[in-house]
Parts: C-alpha cells; sequence; structure tokens
C-alpha cells in the first residue's frame, strides 16, 4: 500500500501567494482610481476656472465714432449700454482704450468715454486737445 503524502505546507503557500497578489491587484485598482479621480476632477475644476478668466474689452475711438471690438459702431449711449450689459454678467475688468492715427480721434469724444469708464471704476488719462493731423499742428508741434 501506498501512502500519499498530502504536503500541506505547500498548499499553504500557494493560498497565500493567492491571496497576496488578490490584494495587491485590488490596491492597485483601488491607487488607479483614486488617482483617475483625482485628475478627472482637476481638470474639470480647471475648465471652470477658465471661464471665470478676466475678459479684456478694446474699445476705438475713431474720429466721431466709438468702434466696439466686434465691429460695430456704436454712439455713447450705445457704448454704456454696452458695458452696463458686460457688467451684468460679471465680465468687465479691463477695457483697452484706443485712438487710431489714421482717423485721430475727436478730443472731446475720447474725454467722454474716458468719463463714462471711470464710472465703471476703469481709469484711463484724458486726452490733451491736440491737433488731429501734422497739416494742422504749428512750427512749434512740429
Amino acid at each position: 500500500m501506498t501512502r500519499k503524502k498530502n504536503n500541506t505546507t505547500d498548499k499553504k503557500k500557494t493560498t497565500i501567494g493567492k491571496n497576496i497578489l488578490r490584494v495587491g491587484i485590488i490596491v492597485l485598482v483601488f491607487a488607479v482610481a483614486i488617482v483617475g479621480t483625482f485628475i478627472v476632477t482637476d481638470r474639470c475644476t480647471h475648465n471652470t476656472e477658465s471661464t471665470g478668466e478676466p475678459q479684456f474689452i478694446t474699445v476705438t475711438v475713431l474720429g466721431d465714432k466709438i468702434r466696439l471690438e466686434d465691429g460695430t459702431t456704436v454712439d455713447l449711449e450705445g457704448l454704456k449700454t454696452y458695458l452696463d450689459t458686460i457688467r451684468e454678467k460679471g465680465e468687465l475688468s479691463t477695457v483697452a482704450l484706443i485712438t487710431d492715427t489714421a482717423e485721430p480721434a475727436d478730443t472731446v469724444l475720447y474725454n467722454k468715454v474716458v468719463e463714462l469708464l471711470s464710472k465703471y471704476g476703469i481709469e484711463c488719462k484724458e486726452m490733451e486737445n491736440f491737433p488731429a493731423s501734422s497739416d494742422e499742428a504749428t512750427k512749434d508741434e512740429r
């Protein structure tokens, strides 16, 4: 009669090894899930933060006209309405006020725009009454 030897230590080692492998895989899966959650959350919050970035608004005074950044031409009252709309959205941050040398700004209109912007908390320097072109400049001013 032959007896089979049951090697219980080999079975225990195999069972312990399988359990350690299972626990290791579970820990790895949870670690990947947690890191992935942080990455997705960071991406989502980054996108919402970028929508809150300040909007730069360009206002150009061309002669006796005011041109907005989208190319529309408005008067002083139209500019006030435009700025009110942007302020209600909470996007009024920075305004670039430009006067074009090809079509120099009317000083009175330019200064009225500066005064209007100051009501919105945007400080600009008023324009002194310079001649509109070099043709109108005196010899001392050239």
